[in-house]
């Protein structure tokens, strides 16, 4: 994790006078703040279940109409009109 510091250098130069100078760095830091998964207590990590899709429940929830697709250009891949699609069934 690169952190960005800042220190001032006070030097006295050949005339001796005191000259103040900003040195700005980046420092990286690992210890302190990154850790690993396996350095934590609990558990094993197990995915959770991802639900299964279904086309005529989205539909419906949705409040929207499939209808036969019409449109004779080839290059379409469907439409949409309101609350009703078109999908071109070559796809």
């Amino acid at each position: 994790m690169p952190v960005t510091c800042k220190r001032t250098v006070t030097e006295q130069g050949p005339d001796g006078n005191d000259t103040e100078t900003e040195i700005t760095f980046k420092r990286f830091v690992f210890k302190r703040h990154w850790f690993m998964l396996s350095q934590t207590d609990g558990a094993a990590y197990r995915l959770p279940a991802i639900p299964a899709w279904d086309r005529a429940h989205a539909l419906q929830t949705l409040n929207v109409e499939e209808i036969p697709f019409e449109m004779m250009n080839g290059n379409c891949q469907g439409y949409a009109t309101g609350r009703q699609i078109a999908i071109n069934p070559s796809v």
